[in-house]
């Protein structure tokens, strides 16, 4: 693959698109695509740093910039769309979004419980439906099945807010300036999209689902004229509608196969930290301060937490990056002790 020639694809589709029609103020940026070890940024090849890690926004050159890993050859117009939600947050980012949730205590705090999840599948089934054909009423029963959830499992319910936020809208700008560039393929997501959050499975880790789960709801808000938060201030967009009703205790039961689900996934992790944490699959010990993980799909069990592509730590004054699976051992005070190979 030519990094030069889809770089000026790729740019060439991103010029073609009204950011304003995606989001209030939200406007082009530049962005980079990179493997192993070049990148093209600006048109032009350059070797490839540290700096380019994921499929993010970061900071580089004095701009915030959208990146892309070409691990593998993509569609140029879905391409287009996913670097389009890559400078959102760097938009994000540059109005100083103060929405981002602690990643790593989220990791290590959030209960997968069968209650929260088996109500949370109740609401996206009610998402899907509006998606479908939207009814003001569905709207409200959803808003008091979130505040139920908010109010029983205050920790948990903040955390998928600040996702369905931060990562919610990014999808969301993603969703509609595919739309756009190609409406075939914007049919195609949404369709793809009201699949993944009703199928159970998909709630654990819960991180994941949060993306869809946030753009359905702010394209059923934008798309029926509802009120919507435009604003880089410290309400979600749906804090307003879950402050203007009240908990109403309503049993809704919990599914067996949601409690099923947690069970497996917690016993997948509990065999990956027995599969790992071997002599021969060690790596490092010390005491090393947490830097960073791959939080997309990160396991937390047992002070363990299980990381895929990378690991980053500081070991005395160096930072360090670890590239591929990982299990790292973690303290009370989160600090890494053991590194080992992840094994599954």
């Amino acid at each position: 693959m030519n990094l030069v020639d889809k770089y000026q694809i790729i740019t060439d589709k991103m010029r073609r698109i009204n950011y304003e029609m995606l989001w209030p103020g939200f406007h082009r940026y530049n962005i980079a695509l990179y493997d192993d070890s070049m990148v093209c940024y600006q048109g032009n090849i350059i070797p490839k740093t540290d700096e380019f890690m994921a499929n993010t926004s970061i900071k580089y050159n004095n701009e915030m910039i959208g990146i892309w890993n070409m691990l593998e050859d993509m569609d140029d117009e879905l391409l287009a769309s996913k670097l389009i939600h890559e400078t959102f947050h760097a938009y994000q980012t540059e109005n100083k979004e103060s929405r981002f949730p602690n990643e790593i205590k989220a990791l290590i705090n959030y209960r997968y419980d069968a209650v929260n999840l088996s109500m949370k599948a109740i609401e996206n089934k009610l998402i899907v439906k509006m998606i479908e054909s939207f009814n003001l009423n569905m709207f409200n029963q959803f808003i008091q099945i979130r505040r139920q959830r908010f109010d029983m499992f205050p920790y948990e319910v903040n955390y998928e807010m600040a996702i369905e936020q931060i990562e919610g809208t990014a999808n969301y700008v993603e969703l509609e300036s595919l739309k756009q560039l190609n409406i075939e393929k914007y049919q195609n997501k949404l369709k793809s999209m009201c699949r993944s959050i009703i199928t159970d499975k998909n709630l654990l880790p819960i991180r994941i689902i949060s993306y869809d789960i946030g753009a359905l709801l702010i394209k059923i808000i934008n798309d029926n004229k509802l009120q919507m938060n435009f604003e880089f201030n410290n309400q979600y967009f749906l804090s307003h509608y879950l402050q203007s009703v009240c908990t109403i205790d309503v049993e809704y039961g919990t599914s067996e196969e949601i409690n099923k689900l947690i069970n497996l996934y917690y016993q997948e992790t509990e065999r990956y930290i027995e599969n790992s944490t071997k002599e021969e699959n060690i790596i490092a010990r010390g005491d090393f301060e947490l830097l960073g993980v791959n939080i997309y799909n990160a396991r937390y069990y047992q002070n363990s937490i299980v990381t895929e592509y990378f690991l980053m730590y500081k070991d005395e004054e160096n930072q360090k990056i670890l590239y591929g699976n990982y299990l790292a051992k973690i303290n009370d005070k989160l600090r890494i002790t053991e590194i080992y190979k992840l094994i599954k």
